[in-house]
């Protein structure tokens, strides 16, 4: 998890484009991001709820409820625009929207959550 919150920070630089050629490994404006953010939020969440028996997806609601809650922590990150509307929406509610097609990027950001679970149930 470390490893991928490192690769996270480090390539923050770079995550919209970068106008230099050279590429470098530190920058000035290095920052952790929304993946780093929700990976801590799930993380917490299965430390807090992973063996713990629930039902009727009280499980999802709980997580829902903790990227919510980092979300609103740290709102200064570059959360997808789908994101941000799927998680106004249970704000709004109180109840886990339906998932809303988002521009997730995929394998990179699902490897980074991943580390969190497969730390826990290791």
């Amino acid at each position: 998890m470390i490893g991928a919150i490192c690769g996270d920070i480090l390539g923050s630089t770079y995550e919209f484009g970068s106008k230099d050629k050279e590429i470098y490994l530190i920058h000035d404006e290095d920052h952790f991001t929304d993946d780093s953010v929700l990976t801590f939020a799930l993380a917490e969440w299965a430390l807090e709820y992973g063996n713990v028996s629930l039902g009727n997806g009280e499980h999802k609601y709980l997580l829902a409820k903790k990227f919510y809650e980092f979300t609103e922590k740290y709102p200064d990150k570059a959360y997808g625009l789908m994101y941000v509307d799927w998680i106004c929406k249970y704000e709004d509610t109180g109840k886990i929207p339906m998932p809303n097609n988002s521009y997730g990027n995929g394998v990179s950001v699902l490897s980074l959550f991943l580390f969190p679970l497969n730390l826990f149930f290791y």
